[in-house]
C-alpha cells in the first residue's frame, strides 16, 4: 500500500500535486460541513419533543432570545428551517466535493496517458518492431485508467469517508463524551 502511494505521487506532476492539496482541502470542508449538519439535527431534534430544552441549554437559551422570535412554536419552526438549510448546504459540499475528486482522478489519469502516450512517440521505430503495438494501445487507453482510477479512488474515497467518520465521532464525544 505505502509502494503504491509512493509511485502514486511521484507520479503527480507539480500541477497535480496543486490539485490534490485543493482536493484534500475540501475534503476537510466536507468534514467539517457534516459535523455542522449532522450537529444541528441534534438542538432541533431536542427543542421539538421538549421546547423547555431551550431554557436548560445556554446556547439555545441565547438563540432563541437574541434571534427576535416572540413564540416558542414559530422558533421550533425557525430551528427547522435552519436545520433544514445546513443539511441542503451538507449535501450540496458532499456533491461538489465528490465532483471535484472524480474530476482529479479523470484528469490525472488522462494526464498520464498524454505523457505515456508522448514517451512511446519519442521512442525510435525499432522499439515498435519489438513490442505488440496493441499492447501498447493498451497501456495508453485502459491500462492507466484502470490502475489509476482504482488507486487513486480507493484512496480519495478512503480518505474522504475516514475524515467524515472522525468528524462525526468527535460530534458524539463532544455531545456525549
Amino acid at each position: 500500500m505505502g509502494k503504491t502511494l509512493r509511485i502514486t505521487y511521484e507520479l503527480l506532476s507539480p500541477r497535480d500535486r496543486r490539485h490534490a492539496c485543493v482536493v484534500v482541502a475540501l475534503m476537510v470542508v466536507n468534514a467539517c460541513f457534516a459535523f455542522i449538519g449532522v450537529g444541528s439535527l441534534l438542538p432541533f431534534l431536542s427543542v421539538a419533543m421538549d421546547p423547555d430544552a431551550v431554557q436548560q441549554s445556554a446556547v439555545l437559551n441565547w438563540a432563541y432570545v437574541n434571534s427576535g422570535i416572540a413564540t416558542m412554536p414559530d422558533f421550533v419552526m425557525a430551528l427547522g428551517i435552519v436545520t433544514l438549510i445546513l443539511i441542503m448546504l451538507m449535501n450540496v459540499v458532499a456533491t461538489l466535493t465528490f465532483w471535484v475528486e472524480i474530476r482529479f482522478i479523470h484528469d490525472f489519469a488522462h494526464s498520464l496517458s498524454l505523457r505515456l502516450m508522448r514517451n512511446y512517440l519519442s521512442r525510435p521505430y525499432e522499439f515498435f518492431l519489438r513490442r505488440n503495438t496493441a499492447e501498447l494501445s493498451k497501456n495508453v487507453l485502459s491500462e492507466v485508467q484502470e490502475q489509476i482510477g482504482g488507486t487513486l479512488r480507493s484512496g480519495t474515497t478512503l480518505l474522504s469517508r475516514g475524515l467524515v467518520v472522525v468528524s462525526l465521532t468527535v460530534l458524539l464525544l463532544v455531545i456525549q463524551p
